[in-house]
Order: structure tokens, then C-alpha cells, then sequence
């Protein structure tokens, strides 16, 4: 399995007010995927306020309110649900909080969404979980995360796992992937690839009278 980095820039607006408002498909995801397993996205059930979760519904233009019905699900029950109803398909991951307890922690979620894979012989995945971090570095769940993926041990039939991180952690991720590869498992790996995500910013809409405050968050085109 080869493990990408995708690190996101986000705007200082995005930063300062802790609101998640880019998002953009990892490379290989296109029209040509958009209505198999082959390739899928994976994040973490929360559609309350400006999250990663509504920033991809919004580029997906996906419906909210059967999103929303499903997230609670997910909260609720403490499971992971794969929904092929949307396109591309989705990995439906509880919110942890950065619980270890055993149905809330990060080991049990990422085995949940390779068993997923495994079934639905999903071949790239694009893991948003830590796409925009507001906190602290989530060292411990990232650690744990590493440990299930770069286990010698694990199979699945997943060609490429797109790791999308905030791009202010990059060297945070690097040196944890890097530390459990080769400290823990003796696996004598160089670091992954890094891909640069589209970067946002703000963009006149036009006349202000006309459309609200006239701006809008869009992709920089040069």
C-alpha cells in the first residue's frame, strides 16, 4: 500500500475562526470513480458548524440532511458505516474526542475502515480526519493510526491511502510515520511522497450590493 501525504494550506480566516472551509479531491479521484468503490473518501461524522465533513458535502454537492442523519447514527452507535449512496462513496467515521477506550479508539477505527476496504475492495482511499487540526497535534491518535497501517502484518487490497493533513504538521506526521516505520517495525522506509493540495483563498464574487458581502472562499488560480 503506498501511503501519500496531501497537505492542505488553509486561509488565516479558516485558522483564526476554526472553520474548515476548502476542501478539493485527492489526484485519481475524478468523474471516472465517481460511481464505484474503487475510490472513496473517508471522515469523521460531524455536521455541526464549518468541518471538514460539510466542506466535502459542499464540493460534492452532496444532500445534508441524509449526511446529517447518518452522522448522528454513526455517534450514536459507535460504528463505522461505508455509504455507497453517495459519490464518490463515503467512510462514515464517529467522532473520538480522543477517547482510548475500545470502541472509541483510534487502533479499533482505522482496522474498521481497512475491514471496510477489504470488503469492498476499495483500491484509494482519501483520509480527511486530520485535514484541518484546531488544537494540539493529535500525537497519540496518529501514532496508533501508523501502527495499524504501516504493520507488516496487515493486508488489503488498497493500492493508495491519500493521508490529507493540515499542512502546518506536516513535519509532525513525517516524523511519527517515519519513527514507527523504521524504530518499531525495522522497515528501513523513506518518508512518502508529499502532494500539495489546491490552495484557497478569498476571491471577489462580485458587486457586494449585489450578492451579500461579495466574497466567497475559491480556489487560487495563479
Amino acid at each position: 500500500m503506498n501511503i501519500i501525504f496531501r497537505s492542505q494550506k488553509h486561509t488565516d480566516h479558516e485558522i483564526q475562526m476554526g472553520h474548515k472551509l476548502s476542501f478539493s479531491h485527492g489526484s485519481g479521484f475524478d468523474d471516472r470513480y465517481s460511481y464505484t468503490f474503487d475510490h472513496c473518501i473517508s471522515a469523521t461524522a460531524n455536521m455541526n458548524g464549518f468541518t471538514t465533513l460539510k466542506a466535502i458535502a459542499r464540493v460534492c454537492k452532496w444532500d445534508e440532511a441524509p449526511l446529517k442523519f447518518y452522522a448522528d447514527l454513526v455517534n450514536e452507535h459507535h460504528v463505522v458505516r461505508t455509504l455507497d449512496e453517495f459519490k464518490p462513496p463515503l467512510i462514515l467515521v464517529p467522532q473520538t474526542r480522543g477517547s482510548t477506550t475500545y470502541k472509541a479508539s483510534p487502533e479499533y477505527y482505522i482496522t474498521e475502515i481497512l475491514k471496510s476496504a477489504t470488503y469492498h475492495n476499495m483500491k484509494r482511499l482519501h483520509f480527511t480526519h486530520f485535514s484541518f487540526i484546531t488544537g494540539r497535534f493529535p500525537e497519540y491518535e496518529v501514532s496508533s493510526i501508523f501502527k495499524i497501517l504501516l504493520n507488516p502484518l496487515i493486508s488489503t487490497p488498497l493500492n493508495t491511502f491519500i493521508f490529507e493533513i493540515d499542512s502546518r504538521y506536516v513535519g509532525h506526521l513525517t516524523k511519527l510515520y517515519l519513527l514507527i516505520a523504521n524504530n518499531l517495525y525495522r522497515r528501513r522506509m523513506f518518508k512518502p511522497s508529499i502532494q500539495e493540495a489546491p490552495e484557497f483563498g478569498w476571491e471577489s464574487t462580485g458587486d457586494p450590493r449585489d450578492r451579500g458581502d461579495g466574497w466567497e472562499v475559491q480556489l487560487f488560480t495563479g
